[in-house]
């Protein structure tokens, strides 16, 4: 007993964990690189929203500086002047009362600058000096500026948002897509790995034919034909096991890229499911909720907003602007902080044309949604159509083979019976066993089509959808 543990940690050490269809779709969901590529260009789509609704929010930005000036300059206005006497002697002597009394004696008074026609002024009093350049001078400023009204803007924002949720869809469809060929993967594996077992039990059968052939032929039973055959039926059956195991291989490394994982699992038939029952809907209502179409729906409705876009555009634009600044120089304004706000009109009149061909270009492209959106459509429907077909095909067959696997077995034990007697021919024996061995292959084959053709019925019909 002592002496067994080791080998049995051994086996069991070396038996591969078994990784369920089940364990293989919630795998891909988390690990397949595909599916993880649409996500993240799903989020790369979702940021157009933010890009286009970024123009309607308020935007805010602030700047500064500093300037080194070699020379600094500085501005005194007049503010009081002296007056002198200019009126004209003939005046004065016509009529004293319209020249000014002045006071002749030095000073002379500074006074307010009048209007009077024969008064002129010098510069008598200035007022503080206004700097207008200094050395070291440093400025900032803050913007606020908002979009009050931009009709093109909103159109485009609706269509951005209908964008978006198409890729959603989309990425949805790439992930029910990518899920169900790890399905394909997975069927197709369990099939190799049947095959193995099926083409194991032949190699084995070869086997002891060959080892009954020799003694039979030792015996003087049987001719020495007989066991040539024997032995080429064991060769060949040896052949088609190795044939089988690299089959299985080749799909499971198949499976583990889809997995991101590496091949170190076993594979187990998954539990049959009952088919999808249609309700005798018509094939149109029933795919109208797949991904896809819905996708292209939604495409279609992006096109109709991004083709409004461009007519909306012939509408002004009304903007709201408040600036906020400083500087360490007061200049005119005898200040260091101004600040102002203002709403703004823009109408472009003419853009040279651009505007009409984008509004081209936005049509061209609804008609391109509108014909991707029925061919979708129609391909769905096909698809449908075809996988109910293939579905009642592969359970036709599948019924075929399995009368074929009981008849096959029920004359591989006839022609056993009848060569033990001595009345069938070793021939008769390889050809029973290798129709029995077709047989199962052919029942194993059509079982897990019938399963795989039912999961496509679901494909199409937008069913299928692995949480």
């Amino acid at each position: 007993m002592l002496a067994l543990v080791p080998a049995l940690a051994l086996a069991f050490a070396a038996t591969p964990p078994v990784l369920t269809l089940s364990d293989a779709l919630s795998q891909a969901r988390a690990k397949n690189l595909d599916v993880k590529a649409a996500e993240a260009k799903l989020a790369e789509v979702r940021e157009l929203t933010w890009k286009v609704s970024a123009a309607y929010l308020p935007q805010v930005s602030v700047g500064g500086g500093y300037q080194y000036n070699n020379v600094e300059a500085s501005l005194s206005l007049p503010i009081a002047y002296y007056i002198e006497d200019v009126c004209p002697a003939a005046v004065r002597a016509a009529s004293p009362s319209s020249c000014p009394k002045l006071d002749k004696n030095p000073p002379q008074q500074p006074v307010p600058m009048t209007g009077t026609s024969y008064v002129t002024g010098n510069p008598a009093a200035f007022s503080p000096a206004i700097p207008l350049f200094v050395h070291n001078q440093w400025a900032g400023q803050a913007t606020l500026t908002q979009t009050l009204l931009a009709p093109a803007l909103v159109a485009a924002m609706k269509s951005a948002s209908y964008g978006v949720d198409a890729a959603a869809l989309g990425v949805d469809a790439a992930r029910r897509e990518v899920l169900f060929a790890v399905a394909q993967l997975y069927y197709a594996a369990v099939t190799a790995r049947e095959a193995i077992s099926v083409q194991q039990k032949l190699e084995d059968a070869n086997a002891a034919h060959e080892k009954d052939a020799k003694a039979r032929v030792d015996a003087g039973a049987l001719p020495r034909m007989a066991l040539l055959r024997a032995r080429i039926d064991r060769v060949k059956s040896e052949q088609d096991v190795t044939r089988a195991r690299l089959g299985y291989a080749s799909v499971k490394s198949t499976l583990s890229a889809l997995l991101d994982r590496p091949e170190d699992f076993d594979v187990a038939a998954p539990p049959e499911a009952a088919p999808l029952s249609l309700d005798g809907k018509d094939a149109a209502e029933v795919v109208r909720e797949r991904p896809d179409v819905r996708a292209a729906s939604l495409s279609t409705e992006a096109a109709d907003w991004g083709a409004l876009a461009p007519k909306l555009s012939y509408l002004p634009n009304v903007g709201f602007a408040a600036h906020y600044d400083y500087a360490n120089v007061e200049g005119f304004a005898g200040s260091n902080f101004t600040w102002n706000v203002g709403v703004g009109l823009s109408w472009t009149l003419f853009d040279g044309g651009l505007r009409e061909a984008n509004l081209r270009e936005a049509h061209a492209r609804l008609d391109e949604a509108r014909s991707a959106e029925r061919s979708t459509q129609l391909k769905a429907e096909d698809e449908l159509r075809r996988a109910k077909l293939d579905l009642d095909g592969a359970l036709a067959n599948r019924t075929k083979a399995t009368e074929q696997l009981e008849l096959a077995r029920e004359n591989a034990r006839l022609v056993q019976v009848n060569f033990n007697a001595g009345v069938a021919t070793y021939i008769e024996v390889s050809d029973a066993a290798s129709a029995l061995a077709g047989a199962e292959l052919g029942s194993l084959s059509e079982t897990l089509n019938a399963q795989l053709a039912a999961l496509k019925l679901e494909k199409a019909a937008g069913a299928f959808d692995p949480k």
